[in-house]
């Protein structure tokens, strides 16, 4: 499996197409035994090269506002707490301060 995470964040938006056009065309053509997942933001330049290549081998999955990761979020801070401690709105608290990002509520896990 190859990785390639924030795509979006490439600078360079020529670079970003051909790199999702690289990976079609060894898709496409070559008997590869690897797998790419591209995790970006779905930037204009980004939708019109997975548009205008063979996307007959990308699965797209969006997280939008109807993906709500808050309750995973609190039980993964719930198992990695005592029982007691902290409050459950101290939990609350971390939870609203991750705003959804479990790297926040993984990072505070590091320091606590």
């Amino acid at each position: 499996l190859v990785i390639i995470d924030g795509l979006d964040e490439c600078k360079d938006l020529q670079v970003q197409s051909r790199i999702i056009t690289m990976i079609a065309n060894i898709a496409n053509h070559h008997s590869v035994p690897l797998q790419f997942l591209i995790v970006s933001r779905p930037e204009l330049k980004i939708r019109n090269t997975f548009s205008s290549t063979d996307c007959s081998i990308w699965i797209k999955l969006v997280l939008d506002d109807h993906y709500k990761p808050d309750k995973d979020i609190e039980t993964y801070l719930c198992s990695q707490f005592s029982v007691n401690w902290p409050s459950q709105e101290d939990i609350s608290t971390l939870v609203a301060k991750s705003s959804g990002q479990f790297i926040y509520a993984s990072t505070v896990m590091k320091y606590i």
